[in-house]
């Protein structure tokens, strides 16, 4: 799991992530000379925005595809969900991943996403069963 202590809306977070990538933070920690509880990578939002564009820019020039122009962050979520949903995690569990959020609203567009073929109304509609979050 990767831990953000101060993600968006300073909210502490755990996401997981790929083994190799896993391997590789581990690696890196253990041998780094900074104390094992200061942050692996500590920087803004903004160097962040800076890192997605300047790749969004290289994929560009490599593909001569224009669309990148306008990779984003939510570009980048969108794809890693649909990624997560594809291999049948649980729907809450996914949005708990992602962003903790869990109306009905959020649960629709969730679903759709990344199991298009079980939305909540063509599950509800076929079973005859309400989906109401407590």
């Amino acid at each position: 799991m990767l831990r953000v202590r101060d993600g968006k809306g300073g909210k502490y977070r755990e996401t997981p992530i790929p083994t190799e990538l896993a391997t590789t933070i581990s690696t890196v920690a253990d041998v780094r000379e900074a104390s094992t509880s200061a942050p692996l990578l500590d920087v803004t939002t903004r160097t962040l925005r800076r890192w997605v564009k300047k790749c969004a820019l290289e994929l560009v020039e490599t593909t001569d595809d224009e669309g990148w122009r306008y990779l984003s962050f939510h570009d980048l979520r969108r794809t890693w969900a649909t990624s997560v949903g594809s291999k049948d995690v649980d729907v809450l569990v996914l949005m708990e991943w992602g962003d903790g959020k869990t109306s009905r609203r959020s649960l629709n567009t969730t679903v759709a996403r990344t199991h298009p073929k079980r939305s909540v109304e063509s599950v509800e509609k076929s079973s005859g069963y309400s989906l109401i979050l407590l």
